[in-house]
C-alpha cells in the first residue's frame, strides 16, 4: 500500500512571502507664500456722448468717445519664500520585488501559517 503524504503547502496551510526593505529619504513638501495686493488696471471704454454747441446746448447729434476706466483688482501674488508643508524624513519602506527596491535594499522572507486553512483541514479530517 502506497501512502501520500499531504502537502500543507497545496493545501495552502503554510505560507511563505519575500520584501525587500530599505530606508528612504522623503524630501520636504512645500508651498509657495502668497500675499494678496491690490492692482489699478485701466479699461478703456467707447462711450457715445451728445454734442454740443457754442453755448453747451446739445445738438441732437452723438459722437464717440474714448474714456479710462480705472478699477482696483484683488490678485494673490507668490512673496518668493517658501513654506514647509511637511518636514523632510528618512522613511523605512518595503518593496515587493527586488526590481522595485532601490540599491542596497535588504532582503526578508517570512514563512507563516494560514489558521483558517489549518483548522479547515483539521475539521475535514473528523
Amino acid at each position: 500500500m502506497i501512502r501520500k503524504r499531504l502537502d500543507p503547502w497545496r493545501y495552502g496551510v503554510l505560507c511563505w512571502d519575500e520584501c525587500w526593505s530599505a530606508e528612504v529619504e522623503i524630501p520636504a513638501e512645500t508651498a509657495p507664500i502668497m500675499e494678496e495686493v491690490e492692482e489699478e488696471v485701466t479699461h478703456t471704454l467707447a462711450v457715445e456722448e451728445p454734442v454740443l454747441d457754442e453755448h453747451g446746448e446739445p445738438t441732437g447729434e452723438v459722437q464717440q468717445v474714448e474714456k479710462e476706466m480705472v478699477v482696483l483688482v484683488k490678485k494673490q501674488v507668490e512673496t518668493g519664500e517658501l513654506k514647509t508643508l511637511i518636514e523632510a524624513r528618512t522613511e523605512l519602506q518595503t518593496f515587493a520585488s527586488a526590481e522595485e527596491a532601490p540599491e542596497g535594499a535588504e532582503y526578508h522572507n517570512r514563512q507563516g501559517v494560514r489558521y483558517d486553512e489549518l483548522f479547515a483541514f483539521i475539521l475535514a479530517a473528523i
